[in-house]
């Protein structure tokens, strides 16, 4: 026992250690220095002819009158008679250029002459003491008019989208154009400015960057014979695939552009469509095929042996270990020591490379049918604080809550998940499959289940770090809502048959379903003001001590009055009107149920006349001078 401790201990002191590589520059390395313009033919003889501000001056065929004009706040990226030359001739990058001795800005060119586009990365280092929020905006001059225009999206005007073409019309020589401003996923993106019949384009990001920080912007452009073929040209363009081709550092500085990653249990696994990526702590990245066939790792609950072809990814934790966590194609997660290392890739380049375990950062299986792009697990999970995250059988959760309102107990099927790890003073927050929270403390010490991966979890309740359940979406249908004052929101219905309020000396009894709003006066325990459905307001002290209210699905609780900020309740609906058929003669016990009936409707329409003189005094109450809510007790 004392080992198993010692090593969940481990565990969870590794998992809190993350492994920061050196970080690079997203700046161009530098191999010389070339004169300014600088031309560039690429494989479909389109030219790029960049100028002394990294503007593409001409194109073919008057495509461009400067393409890609940047300012930052209004001033104008400056000009350079010179610009740093990559090793391989392949990029340029010119500057810095300092704006308002805050921000140095440099641009980065490369020309792909066998994919036929031009790159642009535009790198914006903040040097102040402080964030900077720029106002970034790239213009172009076209050598005709916009005549035809069409998003990434399938749009004919200009809206937020990772790429568009602009187009003349006709048989001009002019090329289209495709301009690609971001990623699919990426979460910053452009505002887009290409008006009918004008030859002006505006592309406008809101960049902030913190102090001392690096960010950079995306952008890429093709020329292409007609409108035509630049759509065909952008639905068939892999931007991914186009970035692959720039240096770790600079994708990472990209708020435009977002690489795709597999985003699962706190890991961030790197993803390719073509090809595994094996990401090592020095930053370097490693693209071709994972060949280990079997992963062997020891985790604090016994020794599992893996076929890789169940694990979409690794994530080492510290620094000259073999600690890693393995991520599973059904979305589970383990944590533990990997003893089948080193990790062996083959290159694209047909190479093979044994690379040790301490050696690597992350690495992650290509995305396949198999390993798809996201993945999200369909069956209950706990998630450890060792960042393991399993599969376990509901049967063997004991979800008694220990609330302000009493013990109640959670159903798996009512839930979506339970936070063990909150902010709120070592409470716990049940959230229910409708949106309901509620805030307690689980009375079970300790978590006992057979794992489907084999080996019996034993987990104490401080290792637990969630539990996470399978929960279809809330429908649309109209619910009561109680927001209570630590924030819980309960969704659901009130149960109690009536609420009562002290008004002026009278006793006045409210049904929830004709309550529209009930808010609590300020600096008051009891005092409520209530909005009728009916369009009238009342306001008193509330006579019970607690409302009793359903989460649907889940628990009863009766909530104390001084704990209630709001309450909405859905109008009542007016049940529909059936005919009565005709009937055969009853016997006399019938007749004695149909005279309790009609008792019944007598006693309901006295009830009806009452609640309709309530609703005439409720409104003359709303019509007069709002007097002074009585002072609580």
């Amino acid at each position: 026992m004392h080992h198993r401790t010692v090593m969940i201990a481990f565990y969870v002191l590794a998992y809190c250690v993350v492994a920061e590589a050196a970080e690079k520059s997203p700046l161009l390395d530098a191999g010389g220095n070339t004169s300014l313009p600088w031309t560039v033919q690429d494989k479909k003889d389109y030219r790029w002819d960049i100028q002394a501000n990294g503007t593409v001056g001409d194109g073919n065929n008057d495509c461009y009158d400067g393409g890609l004009q940047l300012s930052v706040q209004g001033s104008g990226f400056g000009g350079h008679s010179q610009a740093v030359l990559s090793k391989d001739g392949k990029e340029i990058q010119l500057g810095p250029w300092n704006w308002s001795n805050k921000v140095q800005v440099c641009r980065r060119i490369y020309v792909d002459k066998q994919g036929s586009y031009a790159r642009w990365v535009d790198v914006f280092h903040n040097t102040s003491g402080q964030e900077q929020n720029l106002k970034i905006r790239y213009y172009s001059n076209l050598g005709s008019s916009i005549r035809k225009f069409r998003t990434a999206g399938g749009k004919d005007s200009p809206e937020p989208d990772w790429a568009f073409v602009t187009a003349d019309r006709g048989n001009t020589k002019t090329p289209a154009i495709v301009h690609v401003v971001g990623t699919p996923s990426a979460k910053l993106r452009a505002t887009i400015k290409a008006d009918g019949g004008q030859d002006n384009v505006y592309v406008t990001f809101r960049l902030k960057i913190p102090a001392g920080e690096y960010a950079a912007l995306l952008n890429i452009q093709m020329q292409r014979p007609g409108f035509d073929e630049a759509v065909k040209a952008m639905e068939a363009f892999d931007v991914h695939r186009a970035l692959r081709k720039l240096p770790r550092a600079a994708r990472k500085a990209l708020a435009n552009a977002a690489t795709p990653t597999l985003a699962i249990g706190g890991l961030e696994l790197p993803r390719d469509g073509e090809q595994d990526v094996v990401l090592l702590k020095d930053d370097t990245e490693l693209l071709g095929t994972i060949n280990n066939k079997v992963w062997t790792i020891e985790t604090p609950h016994g020794t599992l042996e893996l076929p890789a072809a169940r694990v979409v990814g690794l994530e080492t934790v510290g620094m000259g270990d073999r600690h890693v966590r393995l991520a599973l194609i059904d979305g589970q997660i383990l944590a533990g020591t990997l003893t089948s290392e080193p990790l062996k890739i083959t290159l694209a380049n047909g190479n093979t490379l044994s690379t040790p375990l301490w050696q690597v950062l992350r690495a992650g299986y290509r995305i396949s049918d198999a390993r798809p792009k996201q993945i999200e697990p369909d069956q209950p999970v706990v998630m450890l604080r060792t960042g393991e995250q399993l599969f376990f059988d509901p049967a063997d959760f004991d979800g008694q809550l220990l609330t302000e309102y009493g013990t109640v107990t959670l159903r798996p099927a009512d839930l979506r998940g339970i936070m063990l790890q909150t902010s709120e003073g070592g409470l716990h927050r049940a959230v229910f499959a409708n949106g309901s929270s509620l805030s307690g403390l689980l009375l079970a010490d300790t978590l006992e289940t057979q794992l489907p991966l084999g080996p019996t979890l034993s987990a104490r309740r401080a290792t637990i770090r969630k539990f996470a359940f399978p929960a279809e979406k809330p429908g649309g249908e109209k619910v009561a809502v109680m927001t209570l004052r630590n924030e819980n929101v309960l969704r659901g219905a009130v149960v109690s048959e009536t609420i009562r309020l002290l008004s002026n000396r009278d006793e006045i009894s409210i049904e929830p379903g004709d309550i529209k709003e009930l808010t609590r006066a300020e600096g008051a325990l009891r005092t409520v003001i209530v909005k009728l459905h009916s369009g009238a307001t009342v306001s008193g002290d509330v006579v019970d001590d607690t409302i009793r209210f359903a989460i649907q699905p889940g628990p009863q609780l009766d909530v104390f009055i001084g704990h209630v900020n709001k309450l909405t309740c859905p109008k009542r609906e007016k049940p529909a009107v059936e005919a009565t058929p005709e009937e055969e003669p009853e016997s006399n016990d019938s007749n004695s149920e149909k005279s309790d009936d009609a008792s019944e409707r007598d006693r309901r329409k006295e009830a009806a006349k009452k609640l309709d003189m309530i609703g005439v005094e409720l409104k003359m109450f709303a019509e007069e001078e709002p007097a002074a809510l009585p002072v609580p007790g």
